[in-house]
């Protein structure tokens, strides 16, 4: 069963492709999972995106490419859930990264530019005690600037939850 399930992933999958006039180059675990699966744009070697999995068949990562360049990159943990997003920008790190808690809530929002830290970083406690959550990180060129906690008085954690 899990052979005619996963062929038929296989054929939406070139199926969908072929409509980008594209090819699709998979690898598998022993098991028969993929484990790595790679877009091509016009059958060139353009990658346009790129797929990793767990053995237990959930995505690992997720490559977004534009023109070529990697653009997005997502990771997630071995059950679905998001462990961080970056952007790129000609295969540099440049922009926003992101880093999730297990439960799925932001731990840590950075920005980047040319690869290095740049202005401000953000870090947010996974379960705030009192009124701190967090703190706040001024970066230039990749050398920390100033720091400072966030405190936020009468913050009302259950109305922030929803």
């Amino acid at each position: 069963m899990k052979k005619v399930v996963l062929s038929i992933v296989i054929i939406l999958m070139i199926v969908s492709c072929k409509k980008e006039n594209g090819r699709v180059q998979v690898e598998y675990f022993d098991n028969g999972q993929i484990k790595m699966e790679f877009v091509y744009k016009d059958g060139k070697q353009i990658l346009l995106r790129e797929y990793t999995y767990y053995d237990n068949g959930q995505t690992k990562t997720e490559g977004i490419y534009k023109e070529g360049n990697l653009f997005i990159v997502i990771k997630y943990n071995d059950k679905g859930i998001i462990k961080d997003e970056a952007y790129f920008n000609n295969n540099k790190l440049t922009g926003y990264a992101y880093l999730f808690h297990d439960n799925g809530c932001i731990y840590q929002l950075a920005e980047y530019k040319n690869a290095q830290r740049e202005g401000l970083g953000y870090l947010f406690i996974k379960n705030p005690t009192d009124d701190e959550i967090g703190g706040a990180v001024m970066y230039k060129n990749g050398q920390i600037v100033s720091e400072r906690s966030i405190v936020l008085k009468n913050f009302d954690k259950e109305k922030s939850i929803k």
